[in-house]
């Protein structure tokens, strides 16, 4: 078996990225794709303005557009395409939205 790139251990590796529209998951995703990663991107909402997605989607994501809630939706998704690594970085953007309703936001973590 051989052993990853050590400068690229995610090469070949198929990535999901709950939070890929934020800043720190926009920038995951890049490096994801510098190394040669296939990289699965959940989507809730379409920001054309966010780091992902500025430029139109990279070449190498798919982005699935869902919530974190469905259940359903991400077994599909980590089944159908065979995902191997799992980021999860979906959180609300703000500290003021977070704390309204609070729950809502630690329920999906």
């Amino acid at each position: 078996m051989s052993r990853p790139s050590v400068s690229a251990p995610f090469q070949g590796k198929r990535c999901f990225i709950s939070g890929a529209t934020g800043l720190l998951g926009g920038q995951l995703t890049e490096e994801l794709l510098k190394q040669g990663a296939e990289v699965v991107a959940l989507v809730r909402d379409w920001r054309p303005t966010s780091f992902l997605l500025a430029s139109g989607p990279p070449k190498g994501v798919t982005v699935v557009r869902g919530e974190l809630s469905d259940r359903d939706l991400l077994e599909r998704v980590l089944f159908d395409y065979e995902i191997t690594h799992v980021f999860h970085l979906a959180a609300p953007p703000r500290v003021p939205i977070a704390r309204v309703p609070p729950l809502a936001t630690f329920a999906p973590h």
